[in-house]
């Protein structure tokens, strides 16, 4: 009997303590593959499907029906002082993209999570808004909407934060990336062009902005208290800080305008065609809709400053207010642009990326590159150095023990999967003579090579790194891969041969089938869709180190694997 009871609870324990517990309650189950191993599933907030902001009396729902077979492991998480842009994100940290510190991530435009960023939803004029604000420690290397690249940094610049334009079903159209380096604060406005891809549209951003409109008709008019610290039923507060200022911002909701700013008890801002109320009706004296569309209260320091939005006799206008001993005096725009730049000025010391940091930067400067889709580090040897070996975390690539007297002057590193992969190393010597000395990684250590080995593995590794293609098996007659179709009695066999063709993803219309991990050498080389009668079944060939198929049957209107 004692022994009947131990078994048991050794049984319960093992159940309590199990990662992987097929509970219903432990966790949605959604099979992912990596050599047919299960992994751990992060649940998905997506802006395109029933996410509804606070703003609009919006909800949230959880993405937990994703079939899709993604061969990877990965979790997920997530100013111009114009108030007429706005934004939002997500914040998605991607372990295996970057590998190389915790607190750097990726934001996903199309999950939103607060684990690593601050995320505001308001409404600014009539157009929906995300503001999102990366927490302290967190750097942001890319900004990505689901699988299309958004805006990535360029050398020097830091995101501080961005702001998100929605459209009337809630997707992502328009968005301002708001940079800093050393100097100056950058901009960049990105829109999505044709549904299809991210471009830069800066300066030609306030049609696309206009478009993106959707004004509402007054339900009400009020005030706005700079005293207040929460949210009403009819106005949008909150505190953040950007650019290193703590800024409070009062955005009123759709359909409330605001016709008074007060200071407590002091008027700050009436509206010059000011409403009230008779009865259950709104009544105006003009046909104008004059109302303060935004405070924004800029804090640094001792200094204090004020920027209202206002709309009078139909035309945008800004009041500028700074506080002083308590009181909010105005004051010009000259004034308060000068104290605002001022406040928001501050010496950005660029962080050094993770690919520098394997390089001794005593004896190097370091600039990182990209040449056709492969990133590369340019290192040029310091003024009055003598460099006379190149290492990368602390493994020798190269030394001038048989080139005594010839040190090396600079040096390109190629890199494949996050390591140097192929060496261009230039060498002077002291009577001036230059020579170039060509390597390649073999797998276990550096070899020497001659040029023209070292342009075709080059070509090759350049052929390696393109971006994989797409593979829409809903359109028949695609350009990706070369496609066949025969039917014999109540069989169809459609086939797309892809041996020629690097394809990283399988989709069906928008429904992602199969995708290959990052970081792999891993693409689809066959597809053949079956149709027996009402059935159809789909079988990928997947090559890698080794070759595998995939099986799915449709059900519905999605493909479940076999």
């Amino acid at each position: 009997m004692k022994v009947f009871f131990i078994l048991v609870a050794t049984c319960l324990l093992g159940f309590c303590h199990c990662k992987r517990s097929r509970a219903i309650t432990d966790r949605p189950v959604t099979d992912e593959l990596d050599d047919f191993a299960e992994d751990e599933v992060v649940n998905e907030c997506h802006i395109g499907e029933k996410r509804r902001s606070g703003l609009r009396g919006r909800g949230q729902s959880w993405d937990m029906d994703s079939t899709a077979v993604y061969e990877e492991e990965y979790t997920r998480s997530f100013s111009r002082r114009r108030n007429d842009e706005s934004i939002a994100y997500i914040a998605a940290e991607d372990s295996r993209r970057l590998p190389y510190s915790r607190h750097t991530i990726t934001l996903d435009i199309f999950s939103l999570t607060s684990s690593l960023c601050q995320c505001f939803g308001y409404s600014f004029a009539g157009n929906a808004m995300r503001l999102v604000v990366p927490k302290n420690g967190i750097t942001v290397t890319q900004i990505m909407k689901g699988e299309e690249n958004v805006w990535t940094p360029s050398s020097g610049e830091i995101f501080d934060h961005a702001k998100v334009y929605l459209n009337k079903d809630d997707e992502p159209e328009l968005v301002l990336v708001v940079a800093k380096t050393s100097t100056k604060v950058k901009e960049h406005y990105l829109e999505l062009k044709d549904g299809e891809e991210w471009q830069d549209c800066t300066g030609n951003h306030e049609e696309m902005i206009e478009d993106l409109r959707n004004p509402v008709q007054c339900i009400s008019d009020f005030d706005i208290d700079l005293f207040a610290y929460e949210d009403t039923d009819e106005c949008r507060i909150f505190e953040v800080d950007l650019l290193g200022v703590t800024t409070k911002h009062f955005y009123p909701r759709p359909g409330h305008f605001a016709t008074r700013v007060m200071d407590g008890n002091r008027e700050l801002w009436k509206s010059p065609k000011y409403s009230h109320q008779s009865g259950s009706k709104v009544l105006r004296s003009s046909k104008y809709d004059d109302r303060c569309l935004s405070c924004l209260i800029y804090k640094k320091g001792i200094v204090e400053l004020l920027e209202v939005t206002v709309v009078e006799y139909g035309s945008t206008q800004y009041k500028y207010f700074e506080n002083t001993f308590g009181s909010w005096n105005e004051i010009d725009k000259k004034v308060f642009d000068k104290k605002a730049d001022e406040t928001q000025y501050e010496e950005y010391e660029e962080p050094i990326s993770y690919f520098a940091s394997k390089v001794d930067t005593s004896l190097f400067y370091i600039e990182e590159a990209e040449e056709d889709t492969v990133k590369f580090l340019k290192l040029t040897v310091k003024y009055g150095v003598k460099a006379t070996e190149l290492k990368y975390d602390e493994k020798q690539i190269w030394s001038s023990t048989w080139m005594v007297g010839s040190p090396c002057s600079s040096a390109l590193l190629y890199m494949d999967k996050g390591r140097p992969t192929l060496a261009v190393i230039k060498t002077r010597s002291s009577s001036g003579t230059k020579s170039t000395v060509y390597k390649y990684y073999d797998g276990n250590k550096w070899r020497d090579t001659k040029e023209d080995d070292h342009k075709e593995k080059l070509a090759e590794l350049k052929e390696k790194c393109r971006p994989g293609r797409i593979l829409d098996i809903s359109k028949k007659n695609s350009s990706v891969g070369t496609y066949y179709y025969h039917c014999h009695h109540n069989t169809c066999l459609h086939t797309f041969d892809l041996y020629n063709v690097n394809v990283a993803k399988v989709v069906d219309g928008e429904y992602i089938i199969w995708r290959a991990t990052a970081d792999t050498d891993q693409k689809c080389t066959h597809v053949q869709i079956a149709v027996v009668g009402d059935r159809e079944t789909l079988t990928l060939t997947i090559q890698s180190d080794r070759e595998r198929l995939i099986k799915f049957r449709k059900e519905g209107r999605r493909w479940q694997r076999v």
